[in-house]
């Protein structure tokens, strides 16, 4: 279990913790929120707990909160049996430490009086995220990204630019008649940097720092953002 430390103990310190307390001290968010968004289509595992551990974890030392959100962004493989699992397996992995930091949506009040809550969703956010990606389209903040999954996967491991990178930003190519990702305009030299996503702009900022080397698409950070995270953190 984790405890909390005493006032000789020196408090942990890396890349994470050093951008929360930056942004605490410079007064950019008056709390610091973070998520754990897992996908609905199956039971968690032990890299669910490491970002469980990360998040509700760096949430409680700064005195924030960390919202359950379900990315249900694939109705065709997610099951209500799953997000039964994750909630129970989530509230088992936190009890005793951090159960004062759960962000869940209100939904109303029980027979009680209490307050009824559920994990939020990310398909009850799906026309704010559309309206977002468009503005950053408009911004040049984003490009709708038309590469095959062979190619993309080819471009990022080499870390070249994709050819619709420098494309119009409201040109969208074959994309009309199907799906494409819209990924941030980060700069290439990042890559194999720490893995970090802030909210600025509309709530989120469009900086990336990956370890994979990866063009992200910014659904995470927008998703976020839609939910009122102040970071999203990657473990």
């Amino acid at each position: 279990m984790m405890t909390t430390p005493s006032a000789t103990e020196v408090a942990p310190s890396d890349f994470i913790r050093d951008v929360f307390a930056a942004d605490l001290r410079t007064d950019h968010f008056p709390q610091i929120r973070t998520r754990f968004p897992p996908e609905p289509n199956g039971y968690l595992h032990i890299g669910h707990a490491k970002s469980i551990c990360l998040n509700f974890g760096v949430a409680r030392e700064f005195d924030g909160v960390c919202n359950l959100r379900m990315d249900d962004t694939n109705p065709t493989k997610e099951e209500s049996e799953y997000v039964e699992s994750i909630k129970a397996d989530v509230h088992w992995l936190i009890r005793g430490w951090a159960d004062h930091v759960l962000g869940l949506k209100a939904t109303g009040q029980t027979s009680e009086g209490a307050v009824d809550a559920e994990p939020f969703y990310a398909s009850d956010y799906f026309d704010q995220m559309c309206e977002y990606a468009l503005e950053l389209i408009v911004k040049g903040k984003a490009y709708v990204d038309d590469l095959s999954p062979k190619d993309t996967d080819s471009y990022r491991i080499a870390g070249t630019e994709s050819p619709f990178r420098g494309l119009h930003p409201m040109r969208i190519g074959r994309s009309s008649i199907r799906c494409a990702p819209v990924r941030s305009r980060m700069d290439l030299g990042l890559c194999g940097q720490k893995s970090i996503c802030r909210r600025r702009t509309f709530g989120c900022e469009i900086q990336f720092f990956t370890g994979s080397g990866t063009l992200l698409i910014i659904g995470h950070a927008i998703g976020g953002a839609s939910i009122a995270c102040t970071i999203s953190l990657t473990a």
